[in-house]
């Protein structure tokens, strides 16, 4: 059954989905947040107690735990202390979070989530993600780690209420899994490749039957919001099966709709990277709007790309073939500062992206 979301708070930050969620209190267990109450976790010694969820989900289908957290030791600056366990303590610096994944036969998964400086002076951000995972399965460990290049306006990074989620097959991509940043999933963090196969069989392997939430070694962090949905529906879809594409195209007389190849780009490689030699479906959404739909190409982060997956959604500018548009790049993130598609003709579309210094083009081709 479906459940209300009370507040505009939570409205705003799980409206794109709809399905069953399942609200959790460290007081008043199951059931909507009461107004201003908080779960503190905090790690100050190892081990840690950690509190799980149990979930009663079917294998490999589509999960997602939202959460809205604020990090009480994410500041520049900020630091925590713990107790390892030998019994000394230890600092750590900029401490974040971990989302826990158990399956039915007890092989724990952990993704950590934390604020990094950007070391590098060439580039514009002073603030990333680390996204690390530490896999224990049959008693044999495994980690990776992996550096973002999310920019500086995340309030995670300075304590702030920050919108964080973890989707598990994420659209239906069976062994998938992905950290997303900001109101309804705007940045992906990070996605998981089916290259490392040791996290391949546990996404594909037995049932996620508990998942949960933990503050790095030293940190503390609180919980505001937390739900959990189950085979989500979305209102608008971000993805479209590629025979519905066809059936569009071929009941439409819309001069813009139809298939698209990349025909070249120029792009500043220390800001933006091509992600592929893309094809894509344009088809009319209402009101003057359009949405580019990725068919093929993709050569970066390949497997995060299914053909009908949406990469693009166009807007009316006010000035005939002039939109604004929101791109989505090779890793999932929403692109829309500035992002501009110029309609040259019927056969020929210009994007451009002024703050990345970037611009590409496609024409029109008959069904690839």
């Amino acid at each position: 059954m479906r459940r209300l979301i009370l507040s505009l708070l939570l409205a705003s930050l799980f409206m794109y989905m709809k399905g069953e969620f399942i609200y959790f209190d460290r007081e008043t267990g199951f059931g909507p947040f009461a107004p201003g109450s908080e779960w503190r976790l905090r790690h100050d010694s190892i081990p840690a107690s950690v509190s799980l969820l149990n979930i009663d989900a079917p294998a490999h289908n589509e999960l997602t735990m939202m959460t809205y957290v604020k990090n009480r030791r994410g500041g520049v600056n900020a630091s925590g202390t713990y107790v390892d366990a030998a019994g000394k303590r230890r600092k750590s610096e900029r401490p974040g979070m971990r989302f826990i994944m158990v399956n039915e036969v007890g092989d724990t998964l952990r993704i950590e989530v934390r604020s990094t400086p950007v070391e590098n002076p060439e580039m514009l951000a002073r603030e990333s993600f680390t996204i690390s995972w530490r896999l224990n399965a049959g008693g044999v460990e495994e980690s990776h780690a992996f550096v973002t290049e999310i920019a500086d306006n995340s309030p995670f990074h300075n304590g702030s209420p920050a919108a964080l989620s973890l989707q598990l097959n994420p659209l239906g991509c069976s062994g998938t899994l992905r950290i997303t940043e900001g109101i309804a999933g705007r940045n992906t963090l990070w996605n998981s490749t089916d290259d490392i196969s040791s996290l391949y069989q546990f996404l594909t392997g037995p049932s996620v039957t508990a998942i949960g939430l933990e503050a790095m070694p030293g940190g503390e962090i609180d919980v505001v919001c937390l739900a959990i949905a189950f085979d989500a529906e979305r209102e608008d879809p971000l993805l479209i099966d590629p025979e519905e594409i066809e059936t569009i195209l071929k009941t439409t007389s819309d001069p813009y709709a139809g298939y698209w190849r990349l025909t070249d780009f120029s792009t500043d490689d220390s800001m933006l990277l091509p992600g592929g030699e893309y094809v894509c479906a344009m088809i009319p959404s209402g009101a003057g709007r359009y949405k580019l739909l990725y068919l093929s190409g993709a050569q970066r982060n390949a497997a995060r790309w299914l053909p009908g997956m949406l990469k693009a959604t166009l807007r009316p500018a006010g000035v005939p073939g002039a939109f604004r548009a929101t791109w989505l790049d090779a890793e999932g993130r929403s692109l829309d500062n500035d992002c501009a598609v110029q309609m040259e003709s019927t056969r020929l579309l210009t994007v451009q992206f002024p703050h990345l210094i970037s611009t590409l083009r496609m024409h029109k081709i008959k069904k690839p």
